[in-house]
């Protein structure tokens, strides 16, 4: 039983490094060619490409959860006021570098302000809200378990 354990964490750690690995190839590859052809959309493709693989972190980190709730008996649900409450701030937040990519001065003067302002103090931040919102998306799905009725 030992033994499987740690192969299953083995597994986890080898999974985080080939995924830290790929998203490191493909943003220095874009960062290449944004410099060559000073083509702004690269910036947003490495913005997107590191959102994505900081959210798809945070799912393998919750993974195991999901894993538990598969074996279980009952009816799938999504644990809403997690979702709402702490997803959503958290896409908010995470989503902030792509505020800059949007020329409407409503969206940049209004609504990304506050985003605007957590990036200005800290921009590393914005990597582990990601890695949290992959976390808070993939624990909020759960199975209830069935209640047995017994006739008295």
């Amino acid at each position: 039983m030992k033994i499987k354990l740690w192969l299953k964490y083995l597994c986890y750690i080898v999974l985080i490094f080939a995924i830290l690995f790929v998203e490191a190839n493909i943003t220095r590859k874009l960062s290449y060619v944004m410099s060559r052809t000073w083509d702004g959309k690269y910036g947003l493709y490495i913005v997107l490409v590191r959102m994505a693989f900081n959210v798809l972190l945070g799912l393998l980190l919750g993974i195991e959860t999901l894993l538990k709730e598969v074996k279980r008996e009952g009816k799938w649900n999504i644990n809403l006021p997690k979702l709402i409450l702490m997803g959503i701030p958290l896409f908010y937040f995470s989503f902030s570098y792509l505020f800059g990519y949007i020329n409407i001065p409503f969206v940049q003067n209004v609504i990304a302000y506050p985003a605007f302002k957590l990036v200005l103090f800290e921009n590393n931040l914005i990597t582990i809200l990601q890695l949290i919102l992959g976390y808070v998306i993939i624990t909020s799905l759960y199975k209830e378990e069935k209640r047995k009725v017994y006739d008295v």
